[in-house]
């Protein structure tokens, strides 16, 4: 499926008397796909301690016919976490509910923790999204992979 992506990507900050921004209100970034498209939506429930974090995966690889993919989209309506693995490294990110996250590789930096001669690009396996809240929240996470 041929499709073209537009992310239109803006960050301004007031500090003092001094405003800063990065991106555009208007320019979006486009990038043509000529792959396949792969789209889920998953709910997760809650932790039933706040040391538990349930896991919910949401794609490994092979998954809709996609082995790789050149940009990823994911958005909750709630505050989540979102684990990257690749192979056994693991990536971590914290992100916000109602704000997207868009990576535009599906590489992590493995063996990070080496001397950097040792640390290799890996390629992104399995996406899943945990849910860290025990206060009874449920969350719906919603990912785009484009290849």
């Amino acid at each position: 499926m041929a499709a073209t992506v537009k992310v239109i990507q803006h960050m301004e900050v007031q500090i003092g008397n001094d405003l800063k921004e990065m991106g555009s209100r208007t320019v979006p970034d486009e990038a043509a796909i000529t792959g396949e498209v792969f789209e889920v939506k998953k709910s997760l429930a809650s932790a039933a301690s706040p040391n538990e974090f349930p896991l919910q995966e949401l794609w490994a690889s092979g998954d809709g016919g996609i082995d790789t993919f050149d940009i990823l989209c994911f958005e909750a309506d709630a505050d989540c976490l979102i684990e990257l693995k690749a192979g056994a490294d693991i990536a971590l990110l914290n992100v916000a509910g109602g704000v997207p996250l868009i990576l535009s590789t599906d590489e992590l930096l493995g063996s990070s923790v080496a001397t950097d001669s040792e640390a290799t690009m890996d390629l992104i396996d399995t996406v899943s999204m945990k849910n860290n809240e025990a206060d009874g929240t449920t969350i719906v996470g919603h990912l785009i992979l484009l290849a």
